[in-house]
């Protein structure tokens, strides 16, 4: 709600401020402008101003595919390559790593840095893959089509791992695989 009326009240109050400062040039000048013309000038400012407000925050969430922040330098570096709203409550999100990153000391700290960044997010699936390629099979796999046998096989071989979070069951692990889906894997709790 306070989302909606705070840019309201805003308008509001850049109207009354451009008004008066038009009021304030116009008597300086000692040239007569009518109310009307005041009024215009003011109206078309204000629109000016909230299509810049409106355009600069649109454009700060940026696009979907962005590289991680870094927290320090013993962060591993990813690309979200896809991410999809669960509603208001949470995220999926699809993130493609250097497959030299695909060791256990390297996944280990994966999981922990994901349990950070993500940590304000009230539920979160995170699927880690080690090929841009793979990852942009998951929608796929989800929608439960048929992968040919060569997309099988680069899926299984490329899936890393999935970080889960779930703040009302408290259910919060990673769980990763060193070769892909072709051996179990090992899951940590957080």
């Amino acid at each position: 709600m306070s989302y909606i009326l705070l840019p309201i009240f805003v308008t509001i109050f850049c109207i009354f401020l451009i008004y008066k400062l038009i009021s304030f040039i116009a008597t300086k000048r000692k040239s007569k402008m009518c109310f009307s013309t005041k009024l215009l000038i003011t109206m078309l400012i204000s629109v000016f101003i909230v299509l810049a407000g409106v355009f600069v925050i649109a454009n700060i969430s940026g696009p979907t595919k962005v590289k991680a922040p870094s927290i320090s330098s013993n962060t591993i570096d990813y690309s979200i390559i896809d991410n999809k709203s669960i509603g208001n409550i949470g995220e999926t999100i699809i993130i493609q790593i250097n497959p030299l990153d695909k060791n256990e000391e390297k996944l280990i700290k994966l999981g922990k840095q994901l349990s950070v960044e993500y940590n304000n997010i009230q539920m979160v699936y995170i699927y880690i893959f080690d090929s841009k390629e793979a990852a942009l099979l998951f929608n796929k796999v989800t929608k439960d089509e048929e992968l040919t046998e060569i997309e099988n096989e680069i899926y299984n071989n490329h899936f890393v791992g999935r970080y889960f979070k779930n703040s009302n069951t408290k259910k919060n692990e990673f769980l990763y695989y060193l070769n892909g889906l072709n051996e179990d894997g090992k899951t940590i709790v957080y």
